[in-house]
């Protein structure tokens, strides 16, 4: 559209723009008409033939369908009760059976042996053990639960040296006092004081350092280190 129009020009162009789009459209051309042969046409088509062969599939079920049919005709014209086939004995009515005796060897001969290297040695050491227990010759004695266990002492570490440094930083510095301490003193307790906010007035609570390893050790806890917890 120019830009040199005037206002009553843009106007009535604007308004000849909408009478044009808003007016009564002509009529659509008519629709090819199908001819009535061509219909009937696809719709013979679209309709399932009527000998329609069966597929090799369908073939073989109807073929194991009426062989099953045939057997099952002619073993019910036989005696009522036969059973056909194989049949399974239940429990109680298998037949008794014999087995060979077990032959557990009780000795290892001398030429039966290993022999013995330096590597079998080796494990042996890394193991704890002989070299006879360490091929199963000789029995390893068991082990108590007291040797397995970690047990108290004083001035000894309240785990095992390799988890120490494994312990949370508040259990690491009290278990570095509590080393600090059996080292430089005689003292085998330590007092707490609580506070009167605490427990409405001022008390002392002595806890002994081996209450402090059952704490370490997760094991049973004493009432005055559960009572240091609760208050």
């Amino acid at each position: 559209m120019p830009y040199h129009l005037t206002q009553e020009e843009l106007d009535a162009e604007v308004d000849a723009q909408v009478k044009a789009h808003f007016a009564p459209k002509p009529p659509a051309p008519p629709k090819e008409k199908v001819l009535e042969h061509v219909s009937q046409h696809f719709i013979d088509m679209a309709r399932p033939a009527d000998n329609q062969k069966d597929s090799d599939y369908v073939r073989s079920i109807k073929k194991s369908y009426s062989a099953g049919q045939k057997e099952s005709s002619s073993s019910s014209s036989q005696a009522v009760g036969k059973k056909s086939g194989k049949t399974v004995p239940q429990l109680g009515e298998q037949a008794v059976q014999s087995i060979p005796p077990l032959i557990v060897q009780t000795h290892v001969s001398i030429a039966d042996r290993p022999a013995i290297t330096d590597d079998l040695r080796r494990q042996a050491k890394e193991a704890g053990v002989t070299v006879e227990q360490l091929l199963g010759l000789e029995e390893i004695p068991g082990i108590t639960e007291e040797e397995v266990k970690y047990q108290y002492a004083r001035g000894k570490p309240l785990v095992k040296p390799d988890d120490v440094k494994l312990l949370p930083t508040r259990m690491y510095n009290l278990h570095t006092w509590y080393m600090q301490k059996t080292a430089n003193s005689n003292e085998e307790s330590l007092m707490v004081k609580v506070k009167p906010e605490h427990y409405f007035h001022g008390k002392d609570v002595w806890i002994e350092f081996s209450e402090l390893f059952q704490l370490f050790q997760q094991d049973a806890l004493d009432k005055s280190i559960v009572s240091c917890y609760c208050l």
